[in-house]
């Protein structure tokens, strides 16, 4: 559970429908504190384990799905935090299953009609905002 500096767990519920996040590595941690702090971040979720997409490489489970409020409206977003971007560097079936669960996203926004519905692969916060500055500049 995401505690602070005196071991207290944090309280997202101002910005999440959880009152507490569970993260399974220190990723997640700073990641989701980093979340609560921005100001544009309207809404997150740290998905539970029972959201998966389907892939032939067994089930994929994001790990964030967010809304962003940028200056031409909301951008509703999906993050899949990992000790590195580079998607061939993660090993076994997650590299697979990451780029999986992109097309699905893609998919999705694609076949909905959604332009404001993102995807990334993200170690921290300066990796999602270069995911939203180019959201912004398309």
């Amino acid at each position: 559970m995401v505690a602070d500096e005196d071991g207290t767990a944090v309280d997202f519920g101002a910005k999440s429908p959880y009152a507490h996040v569970v993260d399974s590595k220190h990723v997640e941690r700073k990641f989701a504190l980093d979340l609560l702090h921005r100001e544009d971040v309207k809404a997150f979720v740290k998905l539970p384990s029972s959201f998966t997409v389907p892939t032939p490489f067994g089930k994929y489970d994001p790990d964030w799905a967010g809304m962003v409020e940028l200056p031409d409206g909301g951008r509703y977003t999906g993050f899949e935090t990992k000790g590195t971007t580079n998607t061939a560097l993660l090993g076994g079936f997650q590299e697979p299953r990451t780029i999986a669960g992109q097309l699905d996203f893609t998919t999705v926004a694609e076949r909905l009609g959604l332009t404001d519905l993102k995807y990334a692969v993200v170690t921290d916060m300066s990796d999602a905002d270069g995911v939203l500055d180019d959201a912004i500049s398309a």
